[in-house]
């Protein structure tokens, strides 16, 4: 099973450790949810039934769980957006960007913005650095931001002030050997915009372990992309291609089971929805060729990736 972070829009997030590979999963379960069809009908003045209708049952949404059978600290973060407890993690800090306002370049009204910067890497985001505030003059206007270059982070989370809270529009790669510019036009994205984090999770927090998500928050706004390999038998022999590769492109996972400490193995189990997502694109190898519009698909292959695992950088290399 190959699992993927993904971005506020739903691309797979570029960069190290964004995906976890496992070969030690029990199962996928997934099912289609129906909203019933509603049943209409009248009668003619003999009180005889005259017509009759029933409106399509309809699918709502797709049910997900994924049970593993062994605990997988890597994978548990990426499914529920926890916490991997690491000594070995230097801290991050945001830093302390410059926006430079235009009166070309987008399609900002006269105004006054406010934008947050953070930066991330694979075990969490900073916590933003103080708001740059600029005057910007319109109805053409942009924002042109500067990131300094920061050691061990890998993407930023770009916020603007929306009202009175901020909102992410962007995240984008950081340059590994300079400042990275981005440029905003005014356009709020559409989709899972998240707000800025509440508190750093990159910093070190002792030994190895796993820590669950914070309460009274969602911790996985964006959710992962699950792809899974599963053998095709055909009359007691495998077919040709011999294996389907299963494809959940944006799934919702919480960790709504009970754990139990006792002398049987500590398994964990995920339930969630599945939702369609057209930014996943062609996958994290750029492999895939078919239809990626749908809530669930699949295809036969003739061969699987090699387990290597745990964390893998993305995108990934061609199998």
């Amino acid at each position: 099973m190959r699992v993927c972070r993904l971005d506020s829009m739903g691309h797979i997030a570029q960069g190290p450790n964004n995906m976890v590979v496992t070969d030690q999963y029990a199962k996928i379960d997934f099912a289609q949810d129906m909203e019933n069809g509603q049943d209409t009908s009248a009668r003619n003045a003999a009180g005889n039934l005259a017509v009759t209708w029933r409106t399509p049952d309809l699918p709502k949404r797709l049910t997900v769980s994924v049970d593993l059978t062994a605990p997988d600290p890597e994978l548990e973060e990426l499914l529920t957006g926890g916490t991997v407890l690491t000594s070995n993690d230097p801290p991050l800090t945001a830093p302390v960007a410059t926006a430079t306002p235009s009166s070309t370049g987008g399609s900002m009204p006269s105004g006054t913005y406010s934008h947050m910067i953070t930066v991330m890497n694979y075990r969490g985001e900073t916590t933003p650095a103080s708001p740059l505030s600029t005057t910007v003059i319109g109805p053409n206007g942009s924002v042109s931001i500067s990131i300094p270059l920061t050691p061990g982070a890998t993407m930023a989370g770009i916020y603007r002030q929306v009202g009175a809270s901020y909102a992410q529009i962007a995240v984008v790669p950081l340059e590994t050997a300079g400042a990275t510019t981005f440029v905003d036009t005014g356009t709020t994205p559409m989709g899972c915009v998240p707000g800025p984090p509440a508190t750093n999770s990159t910093s070190g927090y002792g030994t190895e372990g796993y820590a669950y998500p914070d309460l009274q928050t969602d911790p996985n706004p964006c959710g992962v992309s699950i792809e899974a390999w599963s053998r095709a038998v055909i009359d007691g022999g495998p077919a040709n291609p011999p294996y389907i590769h299963w494809v959940w492109p944006r799934v919702m996972l919480w960790n709504k089971g009970s754990r139990t400490l006792d002398t049987s193995p500590l398994a964990s189990s995920f339930s969630g929805f599945g939702f369609t997502n057209l930014y996943w694109g062609r996958g994290p190898d750029g492999g895939w060729q078919q239809d990626s519009s749908r809530v669930s698909f699949r295809r036969r292959e003739a061969r699987y990736p090699l387990p290597t695992v745990g964390y893998q950088p993305t995108p990934a290399l061609p199998y």
